[in-house]
This record gives C-alpha cells, structure tokens and sequence, in this order.
C-alpha cells in the first residue's frame, strides 16, 4: 500500500482578504529601538510614509529621553533655589536634544499622514492659534489610524 501525499506538498490556500506577506526591508520587524533608529535615520525626508509603529516608539522614545533629561533638572533646581552648574549642564543637554528632535518629529508626523493618505500640510492645524485644541485631536486620530494599503501618491505601504 503506498502511502499517503504529505499534508507539506498540499498548495497553500490564501484568504484574499488577508494582507500579502511582508517584504523588503521597509516591512521587516524591528526591536522598538529599531525603530526609533530608522526614524533618526530619516532625520529631515519628508517624504515617503511612515507606519505607526516607527511613529509611535519615535514619540515614545522621545518623551522618555526629554524626561530622563528633566526630572533631574527640575530636582536640583528645587534642591538649590535655581541653577547649579551640574542642573546648568542638564538643561543645556536637554535643550540640545529638543532642538535637535524637531526637525525628525516634523518629518516623522508628516510621513505618519501620508501613510495614511493625507496631505502633510494637515500637520499645521495642530499649531494654529484656537484651532489647535480640535486639531490636536484630528491629528491623534490621524495618528492611530491604520496604514493605507497599497501605494499611494507617496509612495509604497510600508505595512502591506
């Protein structure tokens, strides 16, 4: 008696309203530093899309580098009664690193909109004067939604 087709050389059924298989290094998992890296690495590229993975560690990670820099300084200041060199030191750091971080919050925010499929001018209407309450709301919306599949006028999802 022969025997039976092994259930490996059966064809693979796909759902077709599964999302195709990730590939290329754009769609690779990363660690959560991983992806605060890749988007240092695109420092100042406006264009393109960015998932909300890469998005949301960026700000994350950006938060938690602003805390480590100000929890310290707002101690030694209380402790003191105002500026110590080491407190002087901190802050300066601190205000390096802000200053250094707008420009790829900017380009970072601006690439999460276009993943979504919208202009990234949408990123001004969260620092219009009065607008800004509802805009920052808009923009968190934006922000969590999900990845437009496919390609879009910037360019090739990088989730599907």
């Amino acid at each position: 008696m022969g025997e039976p087709q092994a259930i490996a050389d059966a064809p693979e059924r796909h759902d077709p309203f599964d999302p195709p298989p990730p590939s290329g290094e754009a769609t690779e998992e990363r660690s959560p530093f991983g992806w605060f890296a890749l988007a240092w690495s695109r420092y100042a590229e406006f264009n393109g899309r960015s998932r909300r993975k890469e998005f949301w560690w960026f700000t994350l990670f950006n938060l938690l580098i602003m805390a480590l820099f100000a929890i310290p300084v707002l101690a030694l200041n209380s402790a003191n009664d105002g500026f110590g060199s080491v407190s002087t030191v901190i802050f300066i750091a601190f205000l390096a690193f802000a200053i250094a971080a707008i420009v790829p919050s900017i380009a970072i925010a601006v690439r999460r909109l276009h993943d979504i499929g919208k202009s990234g001018a949408w990123y001004w209407i969260g620092v219009i004067p009065f607008v800004s309450y509802v805009g920052s709301i808009v923009l968190l919306v934006f922000y969590c939604m999900d990845s437009q599949p496919g390609n879009n006028q910037w360019g090739r999802s990088p989730k599907y």
